[in-house]
């Protein structure tokens, strides 16, 4: 679909005038623009990665092409919040559905929510994000496979009623069965055994909305005051199932982790995460050797 308004929101850009004017503007939106912007970004995310794969300091970074797209495709989505949205559809509907039907209904309309890629980009003292990929099997019926990953808990979060976010985003691609009403043979989920250590609330997106497609992205918030001891680690699970019946492929998938206060709250929350990880590397070379 595409429009032209005089009025935002859209992409402002020249027009030719009613009169043969040579100074007219509008703005234009709809999926065409979307796709656009949509395009620019994973271009955006492609260089950071290209970039750290060649940065001396990352030099262990080694992925297969095809884990390549879901990476950047969780990327791309892993900025996007409902929160405000949310809160100005609920504000319009003035209590006129059930509460518990309030974020199934919204998510209709705002799905993941804006995306705001630059979040992704790049780190802040406050915000740790931490990227991982792999290709998960899933070869017999009513089996599956699981990947555990884990994210270090920053102690000087210990007994801090400061609000913190934890936002998860898995992508992946999958084959497909066109002979089934269920249509993806893969189907790949996230699940947060001790999410309770992080002192996070239920997430935001809607379970039903996460269940469908091929992209799984939820944000949590909290503010308990719990303990964060020196060790403490989010174990962060993919499993995968397939509603079709066998597959006997490999499936390549991308996950986009963050753990973050709000910026005003001088916390060292990336230094500490980042030391976490290097005493697993370092111990599990170690171990190794």
């Amino acid at each position: 679909r595409y429009s032209d308004q005089l009025s935002a929101p859209g992409i402002k850009s020249a027009v030719p005038g009613t009169s043969g004017e040579l100074d007219r503007s509008a703005f234009s939106r709809g999926t065409s623009q979307a796709t656009a912007l949509a395009s620019n970004a994973a271009g955006r995310i492609m260089e950071l990665l290209m970039e750290l794969r060649h940065n001396s300091s990352y030099s262990d970074i080694h992925w297969d092409k095809d884990n390549l797209v879901p990476l950047i495709k969780a990327m791309l989505v892993h900025g996007a919040d409902p929160k405000d949205a949310q809160q100005i559809l609920q504000k319009a509907l003035k209590d006129s559905l059930p509460a518990r039907k309030e974020k199934e209904f919204t998510s209709r309309f705002i799905g993941y929510g804006l995306v705001n890629v630059d979040r992704v980009l790049s780190c802040t003292q406050q915000r740790a994000t931490l990227l991982g990929w792999g290709s998960i099997p899933r070869k017999q019926k009513d089996t599956e496979t699981v990947h555990e990953f884990s994210m270090p808990l920053p102690v000087c979060m210990n007994n801090k009623k400061d609000l913190r976010r934890l936002t998860v985003t898995l992508a992946w691609l999958t084959p497909t069965n066109c002979g089934h009403k269920a249509y993806r043979k893969a189907k790949l989920e996230i699940k947060l055994p001790n999410r309770d250590a992080c002192g996070v609330n239920p997430g935001a997106n809607d379970h039903n909305q996460i269940n469908r497609g091929t992209i799984s992205h939820n944000v949590f918030e909290g503010d308990a005051a719990i303990q964060f001891v020196q060790g403490n680690i989010l174990k962060i699970r993919v499993q995968c199932t397939t509603p079709t019946g066998e597959l006997y492929e490999e499936i390549p998938y991308g996950i986009v982790v963050s753990f973050e206060v709000e910026e005003t709250v001088y916390l060292p929350i990336y230094d500490e995460i980042r030391t976490g990880i290097e005493i697993q590397v370092r111990e599990r070379t170690k171990i190794k050797t």
